[in-house]
């Protein structure tokens, strides 16, 4: 090795770690000079290590958690202005904010840490909902309010004659109105305030402002808003209380000790466990000021300590320092916020994190005082520490190999060599992890487990299949911005694909709004036929659920169609030897995608094939819908409808009225197979009296008539050919 090759490693790693040579040879030199007296010291200090890492694991663990709670925080108050910034009520084109109350009023309840939602214009009109709680009594005192509001509408309208109207509307609980009151000329116009110029100098984007004291009490908080289009344009917000924050962060600290505050890059306190302490007071009396605290403002001097590192070294974690004799952790951590940057502050004494771990190591120093005069060797000692995360290695290398990549990799060395090893197989869990997106999990698993070359090829396999498409995708994609059709994608994925996943299968591949997915590939399992039939009624009904949300919500309502089919299939690597892609082929794919198809004809949202129901004929209660030769199919298909289970425990049990419709079903069914056409006739005419909004059964009326009328050659064999998919 070169000295600028050595040079160029040694900047790569920390200047603490050692080679395999020093260490071995401080190993000897160690043994040859201590004996007993290391294995105290070496106890104390592990001790300590190990003090510290359980301050580290409750920082890191703590910091989480104030992360996240910020984020559902904001990111609430975010959703709030990306959605209703767009909404034609907001931008008044054919209808009003009033048409959003009971909405916005909603949305409020479902998220108390949210005081308010408004809309600005750029003729000074103002909407404004508040949602109060029972700790703004004092808000809704320095309102005028009845004692027991629950919310409030407040309006700044400009009428006709160029003069500006002002209304309060108070409102309980069940939103019933309470009390009302109106004034002419108010002085609040919110095209002067900074969150209605933020937003409109940042045009499309949402913008969070710096804190700051409402108009409205004395509390500071901040504004997300968006600025919207229209026949005047404007700014749509929400309002949160930095006290909401603080209260959060009250509730997670252990005791006054530990000093934990969020600050933005500003140095603008965003939360404190004291809520008070974010709201900055100066003067007294008619010259009181109230203004946002900043970090400096606080007297506290462990916290300015802690500050004192960060505007040295910028965000770290888990340095230590000496104050008035008592030895202190702190981290100062960093999270992005779009283009700006807040931080999270821990710091906590040392003891704290000891505990009964000081206890012992002082015992553990007394007793190496005897294990020095026994001159016990402390090369054991050293070479744990080598062994050790060698064994752990050692212990993920199996993990992975089983394909368990959920738990990350907490190992550390000061070995050179060790620590390259353990950063290497970070990075290949990492990126596993990552492939698994991508890659069916089980045929990574096989992989790892078989140590097979992976090459293009396949072997033939008996396959349960199940193909789902959205109805009338084209026309709801047209309708729905990119962004909007992306995000209820996702969402609508999320359900349907976790219940595939849960119940064995494995999902190929997505193509627009439709899932392909089979069972018993790349792994064999047992049922595959039961679980493609029963994860059908699953994601059908989750299909539901969520369509109902989504109309309750203002979206259009997505209905799902399903074809499950069992056969025959080529399944394996297809492709180049640069890119490979693992997939099932073969008719009995084109089958079960045509299954799904052939809904839209009969009306109906699941339909699977007589092999699925040779299999699961105890399973499930079918309904035997027709003989039919789909397009491209080289056999004809019988075609059924699944109803339900026979189990009655099932979440999807077929119920007696369930299996009344089928003996209904198969009488006019079986008058028809008879080619008896005027039974049939009567007997199907009967049948969708009862069940009018059942799709076979106009199908089949219409074709009865159609036979009656003209009857079909004798050699007629009772299948439908269908030449369309």
């Amino acid at each position: 090795m070169t000295k600028s090759e050595d040079k160029a490693q040694q900047q790569t790693r920390p200047d603490q770690s050692l080679t395999i040579f020093v260490t071995i040879f401080g190993l000897f030199l160690v043994v040859s000079l201590v004996t007993g007296a290391s294995i105290a010291l070496t106890n104390y200090f592990q001790l300590r290590s190990s003090a510290t890492q359980v301050a580290n694991e409750t920082f890191q663990n703590t910091i989480d958690r104030i992360d996240e709670k910020k984020e559902s925080l904001f990111g609430v108050l975010i959703l709030f202005a990306e959605l209703f910034a767009d909404s034609p009520a907001v931008k008044r084109e054919g209808a009003t904010m009033e048409g959003l109350l009971s909405a916005l009023l909603r949305g409020l309840t479902l998220n108390p840490h949210v005081l308010e939602v408004y809309a600005g214009y750029e003729n000074g009109d103002y909407y404004q909902i508040f949602s109060f709680l029972e700790e703004d009594a004092n808000i809704i005192e320095g309102l005028d309010g009845p004692d027991s509001t629950r919310y409030a509408v407040h309006e700044i309208a400009l009428q006709d004659d160029g003069t500006r109207k002002e209304s309060w509307r108070f409102l309980d609980n069940d939103q019933n109105e309470l009390s009302y009151r109106e004034n002419y000329s108010p002085s609040y116009d919110p095209r002067v305030r900074g969150w209605y110029q933020a937003a409109r100098a940042d045009s499309g984007q949402t913008v969070r402002t710096a804190p700051y004291v409402f108009a409205i009490s004395p509390e500071v908080g901040m504004t997300f808003g968006k600025s919207f289009d229209g026949p005047e344009g404007g700014v749509f917000a929400a309002d949160i209380t930095l006290d909401r924050f603080s209260s959060f962060l009250k509730s997670i600290r252990p005791n006054a000790l530990h000093k934990i505050l969020v600050f933005d890059d500003q140095m603008r306190l965003l939360a404190h466990p004291n809520a008070d302490e974010v709201l900055k007071r100066t003067g007294q009396g008619d010259d009181l000021l109230l203004e946002p605290a900043k970090v400096t403002d606080l007297s506290d001097p462990i916290v300015q300590e802690t500050v004192a590192l960060f505007n040295t070294d910028g965000p770290f974690h888990l340095e230590s320092f000496s104050l008035d004799g008592v030895e202190y952790l702190a981290s100062v951590e960093m999270f992005e916020y779009g283009e700006q940057s807040d931080y999270v502050l821990y710091a906590a004494p040392r003891s704290e994190f000891e505990g009964r771990i000081a206890e012992a190591a002082s015992s553990g120093l007394l007793a190496g005082i005897l294990v020095i005069l026994l001159s016990i060797p402390f090369v054991f000692i050293l070479t744990r520490t080598i062994s050790k995360p060698l064994a752990g290695l050692s212990d993920e290398a199996a993990l992975i190999q089983s394909f368990n990549l959920d738990s990350p990799i907490t190992l550390k060395s000061y070995v050179r060599e060790l620590d390259t090893l353990i950063g290497s197989m970070i990075n290949m869990k990492k990126t596993m992890r990552s492939i698994s997106k991508f890659v069916p999990k089980a045929l990574v698993r096989d992989i790892l487990q078989s140590g097979d070359t992976v090459e293009v090829g396949g072997e033939r396999r008996h396959l349960s299949l199940l193909f789902t498409d959205v109805k009338d995708f084209t026309p709801i994609s047209d309708s729905m911005e990119p962004e909007d059709l992306m995000l209820n994608m996702s969402e609508y994925f999320e359900d349907l694909v976790g219940l595939i996943i849960d119940q064995g299968g494995t999902v190929d591949k997505f193509v627009g709004d439709a899932i392909f997915s089979y069972w018993n590939a790349p792994l064999p399992i047992d049922r595959y036929e039961y679980l493609a039939c029963y994860t059908a009624l699953e994601c059908r009904y989750a299909s539901e659920q969520l369509g109902q949300r989504w109309a309750e919500e203002g979206r259009l309502r997505w209905n799902t169609r399903f074809g499950v089919h069992a056969g025959d299939a080529v399944v394996g690597n297809v492709g180049s030897s640069d890119r490979i892609d693992f997939t099932a082929i073969g008719d009995t794919v084109n089958i079960a995608s045509r299954l799904e198809g052939l809904n839209k004809f009969y009306g109906t949202s699941i339909l699977v094939s007589g092999q699925i129901v040779k299999a699961c004929e105890r399973d499930f209660l079918f309904r035997h819908v027709d003989s039919s030769l789909p397009k491209g199919a080289g056999s004809p298909v019988e075609i059924y409808e699944p109803l339900g289970t026979t189990d009655p425990n099932s979440n999807f049990a077929a119920t007696p009225e369930h299996f009344a419709f089928v003996a209904e079903w198969d009488v006019a069914y079986r008058a028809y197979i008879r080619r008896d056409w005027v039974s049939a006739l009567d007997a199907m005419d009967a049948f969708a009296a009862k069940h009018p909004n059942d799709g076979v059964a106009r199908v089949y009326l219409d074709r009865i008539t159609e036979f009656l009328l003209e009857p079909p050659a004798k050699e007629w064999d009772g299948i439908m050919r269908f030449s369309q998919k």
